[in-house]
């Protein structure tokens, strides 16, 4: 004879092996849920956000262009990274606070998740690039419009978020 000690395994309240699991499921991703992106459904969306590509050396040659004080270096610390810089008053070489890929970048960025949903890599898009130099200053807003446009299409909610404050 079987003794069990507690109420919840009699009757109708024990779950089954599946319901069990998805109960399991359904937790751990309630515990997750704080390790995920404010944006993270939008920024898993990869064929939404690829938009249109553009080289690494399109880009920098288009950087280049809109601010002739760029300097692009190969990264030592990201393998197939391009690290952006500038020079200050004073002449001297500092972080623009970007970086990017070489090869194609997708118009938006997007990030890669594990198993559990969690991100583990952003794939950095041009257009990001764009408005961390815009950010900086070291790109104008009329000049990022002239030479890259400024969208109207689905996966631009959050570009045009970020920039609104260099719309007025």
């Amino acid at each position: 004879m079987l003794v069990v000690p507690s109420p919840d395994y009699l009757g109708d309240k024990r779950l089954n092996a599946k319901e069990a699991l998805l109960k399991t499921y359904a937790d751990t991703d309630r515990r997750l849920e704080k390790y995920r992106l404010s944006d993270h459904n939008e920024l898993t969306k990869v064929e939404k956000r690829l938009g249109t590509r553009m080289s690494h050396t399109e880009l920098i040659t288009k950087l280049r262009k809109l601010n002739p004080n760029l300097h692009f270096e190969d990264s030592m610390n990201w393998p197939n990274g391009v690290g952006v810089y500038y020079k200050d008053h004073e002449g001297n070489k500092k972080y623009a606070g970007t970086g990017f890929e070489k090869g194609y970048l997708p118009e938006y960025s997007y990030i890669l998740t594990d198993a559990a949903d969690l991100p583990t890599k952003e794939v950095r898009g041009w257009r990001t690039v764009v408005m961390r130099l815009l950010k900086a200053e070291l790109l104008s807003w009329r000049q990022v419009v002239r030479v890259f446009g400024d969208p109207l299409h689905a996966a631009n909610e959050l570009w045009r978020r970020e920039t609104a404050p260099f719309r007025q």
